[in-house]
């Protein structure tokens, strides 16, 4: 098997995988799941759900197979104290998320930081009165100044940034999306949390009709974007490592338009952004 580097301190792996790519490989994936994963894929109602998540675990384990150099099928996991999933015998302190969403799977990797990573597809039939009864004031006053057609974008946006940061705490949607908020208008920003720790949000490209983040507890020098393929792991050319997330129109890069969002108590320094 070829290994992959582990990233150093401060920097972070982000792989994305589109599923459909991988359907003919199913049969030979099935086999990489532990026992106790096998059953989780066959409690699925409907084939297309087991079928993606017996793609997303198999590559998972191929992946950090890679890093590890362990075959796949002998990894063994662990749940830490909220139920987050790490790697038994994880001397290099490799951490990892994963997510998925319609058709694509972001897995981020990282060494000696809490990470979490997350994926949605932008749906125009979602209940954006969700936002009302769950994000922060901040957000909520944000959504209501937009148009109809502009809320579905910025709420997915919202999600996607708060889901992985509850994922890199490990509280996943246990936690309070209410206890923090975020910037709609930074696609790089530190945010705090309701503990007082300070995390690190970035929001990434994924594809069209597609909002994705990832969240680290340190400040991140360099995300190295990846794809997975029917010939396996393949980096990005350097230049393209960071491409330009997918920026809704209500959310525009101008500073000056902050003020609309942020109450002048909550503006973080220019060193914090």
């Amino acid at each position: 098997m070829s290994s992959l580097k582990l990233p150093s301190p401060g920097n972070i792996d982000l792989w994305q995988i589109h599923i459909p790519d991988l359907m003919p490989d199913l049969q030979a994936l099935e086999p990489l799941l532990s026992p106790d994963e096998k059953a989780r894929a066959y409690r699925f109602k409907f084939p297309v759900h087991r079928d993606r998540f017996i793609i997303t675990h198999a590559i998972l384990r191929k992946l950090l197979g890679h890093y590890t150099r362990i075959s796949p099928e002998k990894l063994n996991f662990c749940l830490g104290p909220k139920e987050k999933p790490f790697l038994q015998s994880n001397k290099e302190n490799l951490q990892f998320n994963l997510s998925h969403s319609g058709d694509f799977i972001l897995i981020a990797v990282t060494k000696d930081a809490d990470i979490g990573v997350d994926i949605e597809q932008i749906r125009t039939d979602i209940d954006v009165g969700i936002a009302e009864r769950f994000f922060h004031a901040n957000e909520k006053n944000y959504i209501a100044g937009l148009t109809d057609t502009e809320k579905a974008a910025v709420f997915f946006r919202f999600w996607a940034g708060k889901e992985a940061i509850l994922k890199m705490t490990g509280k996943g949607l246990s936690g309070s999306l209410a206890d923090f908020f975020i910037d709609p208008l930074q696609d790089l920003q530190s945010v705090m949390l309701a503990d007082g720790d300070v995390c690190r949000l970035a929001f990434v490209a994924a594809s069209l009709d597609y909002m994705a983040a990832v969240a680290c507890s340190v400040d991140f020098q360099h995300i190295r974007r990846g794809q997975w393929t029917m010939d396996g792991p393949v980096y990005l050319p350097h230049h393209s490592a960071v491409p330009t997330p997918h920026r809704p129109a209500a959310c525009p890069r101008d500073p000056d338009k902050r003020s609309s969002f942020l109450d002048p108590a909550d503006k973080p320094r220019d060193d914090e952004v």
